[in-house]
């Protein structure tokens, strides 16, 4: 299996979104508020940068049609929700190991 451009992008994007994302989360909501702002996050950045690709290389007189067209340029936006599903898993794992308590809290750094 070859890697394309596409793929390391997806990937490297998908990892910078999902971290961005879990430090912009409030420090006191659940582990599962913030896989669910990853998740919302990412699939709208994948939706929109393949629709914006798939815009801007579209030809009107294509063979295939508009709708086949998208579709296909929207399947470019899965590396980008593969490369935030570790940082779901660790949230989901952090949720499952927590016993009774329901929110994260930041270490004070004492």
């Amino acid at each position: 299996m070859q890697l394309r451009v596409n793929d390391l992008y997806g990937g490297v994007v998908g990892t910078v979104l999902a971290s961005v994302m879990l430090a912009a989360v409030p420090a006191e909501q659940t582990p599962m508020y913030a896989a669910a702002w990853i998740v919302v996050s990412v699939a709208i950045a994948a939706v929109t940068r393949s629709y914006g690709q798939h815009v801007s290389t579209h030809q009107a007189g294509s063979r295939s049609g508009f709708w086949v067209d998208l579709g296909r340029n929207m399947l470019t936006g899965i590396p980008l929700v593969i490369a935030c599903v570790p940082t779901l898993i660790v949230l989901l794992l952090a949720r499952m190991s927590r016993g009774g308590a329901t929110t994260c809290s930041m270490p004070t750094g004492r």
